[in-house]
């Protein structure tokens, strides 16, 4: 399995490389992504802003799942441990959800959709005063 940090990838890494990985600084300017790689298009990523909780995310072949809560650093590492040890039990630390549960979540915020109907009237409203005072 390989290991991406931020933009850095290696291959063939074990239990001590991804605690290292969680180990290093957290740059207090930029985005900490640490991804395990089981071949071209699965892996299982935690990244995070500084001084924020994971977000953890995973793709096997085409599905990806998004993890629905943040994991402090411990946890989240445990997480990938258990991904990079090939068993299932990985995916028991959390519940996840796929593109539609969360784009059904997103749009179903209270007043969502009214306040993207009066961003579309106000886009047309000045659209068309920039028509009428041009021509």
């Amino acid at each position: 399995m390989d290991l991406e940090l931020d933009d850095t990838r290696r291959a063939n890494v074990g239990a001590a490389d991804l605690a290292a990985a969680f180990a290093k600084p957290r740059s207090a300017h930029n985005l900490r992504s640490i991804t395990l790689w089981a071949g071209d298009d699965g892996y299982l990523q935690a990244f995070a802003n500084p001084g924020e909780d994971y977000m953890l995310t995973s793709r096997d072949g085409g599905q990806q799942v998004d993890g629905l809560r943040l994991l402090p650093a411990a946890d989240a590492e445990k997480v990938l441990a258990s991904y990079l040890a090939g068993g299932p039990d990985w995916r028991a630390a959390m519940d996840w959800s796929d593109g539609a549960v969360t784009t059904v979540a997103t749009t179903a915020t209270p007043g969502g959709g009214r306040s993207r109907l009066i961003g579309v009237a106000a886009i047309i409203v000045v659209a068309v005063l920039v028509i009428l005072i041009y021509h």
